[in-house]
């Protein structure tokens, strides 16, 4: 059976009918045709309709995925796919959603089908597509085929999603010097998008470098990042450097973010942290850690006044549209990861609840 796609498509299932039945109207008699034309409009109309069901079902998709509602989103983008002709970037944003809702096997399938098909895909899309799967081989175990991936396609193509993705990976799972030098170059790349900020305070907490990862968080906390890492890792560093109570602060923040599947931290980490801080320092007690309270601008070399100073896991932004895009890479990609059109192929750092 042949498969129809794009222009032969649209004129197999669109233009052809409509010539067809116009010129059956137009061979009747004339009394005859007046009757039956607006008839045959509205029949048409019906037909173009049902037609179109899989892009009105994406298209709904993709309004309750702006909103935030990610299950509504996913079960709009479920219907769609089941109708098949969906476009690239349609599939890619719905990969996206099911890895973040831990439907990696599914997701998979997608991209495969993208990836491995015959349909001409435009770059920006291809790589889009294939970051996601490195995710995927993260998520199954093999981060090393996974790192091996990223690579591969960085060689060829530069952006901060992969800059990003691939510094989580390597401060993971490979030596933290090779990580540090990694994450240097994606910060002089662009060192206002969250995820490579983060990273590279991260790769500076794993070569002991303490105060180094501090300066790095002190200029990524004021853009109020949306993913739970930064704050967890914000605060592992101020614990480190005797500031347990700001590291409870930051604890607590990290604890008001949503964890997904493909999140950078998981609330088992969060939580343990929040409750071995909270122990000794959430009545407000000292303890030796320097002057200062959590939740202001303070000697502890983070600028913590964004706004939200609930530390008890209440999320105190607004920021709940399900997508920041601003990382200062002029519309490159937003912090989810997408290249410029809301695909999705990144870490998850919308973690906002």
């Amino acid at each position: 059976m042949v498969k129809l796609t794009g222009i032969s498509r649209v004129l197999a299932l669109y233009v052809g009918p409509f010539a067809l039945l116009f010129a059956i109207i137009y061979a009747l008699p004339q009394g005859l045709s007046g009757t039956v034309t607006p008839i045959y409009c509205v029949a048409y109309l019906i037909f173009l309709i049902y037609m179109s069901r899989s892009g009105i079902f994406a298209f709904l998709g993709a309004l309750a995925q702006q909103k935030g509602d990610e299950r509504k989103a996913l079960a709009q983008y479920d219907k769609a796919y089941a109708m098949g002709g969906l476009q690239p970037n349609t599939c890619i944003s719905y990969s996206y959603l099911l890895m973040k809702h831990d439907q990696f096997d599914k997701a998979e399938t997608i991209l495969k089908g993208i990836i491995e098909g015959k349909r001409r895909v435009a770059d920006a899309l291809m790589i889009a597509a294939r970051s996601n799967m490195c995710l995927i081989e993260w998520k199954k175990g093999d981060p090393k085929k996974a790192i091996a991936m990223y690579e591969e396609i960085l060689a060829k193509y530069e952006n901060s999603m992969l800059y990003g993705s691939l510094g989580f990976l390597k401060n993971e799972y490979e030596g933290p010097e090779e990580a540090l030098e990694f994450c240097l170059k994606a910060y002089e790349y662009n060192d206002s998008n969250h995820i490579i900020a983060d990273n590279l305070g991260k790769a500076f907490y794993n070569n002991g470098r303490y105060e180094e990862s501090r300066d790095v968080y002190r200029k990524l906390i004021p853009m109020n990042p949306t993913h739970a890492g930064a704050y967890y890792n914000c605060g592992m560093t101020l614990l480190k450097l005797g500031e347990g109570e700001k590291a409870f602060h930051f604890f607590g923040k990290a604890k008001a973010c949503q964890i997904t599947a493909i999140s950078t931290v998981t609330a088992t980490e969060i939580d343990r942290m929040y409750e071995e801080t909270r122990a000794f320092f959430g009545g407000g007690a000292k303890a030796g850690i320097g002057s200062g309270a959590a939740g202001g601008d303070d000697d502890d070399g983070v600028d913590d006044d964004d706004g939200d100073d609930n530390e008890g896991g209440e999320d105190g932004d607004d920021d709940d549209d399900g997508v920041d895009d601003d990382d200062g890479d002029d519309g490159e990609d937003d912090e989810d990861g997408d290249p410029g059109s809301g695909s999705g192929a990144g870490l998850n750092t919308d973690d906002r609840g």
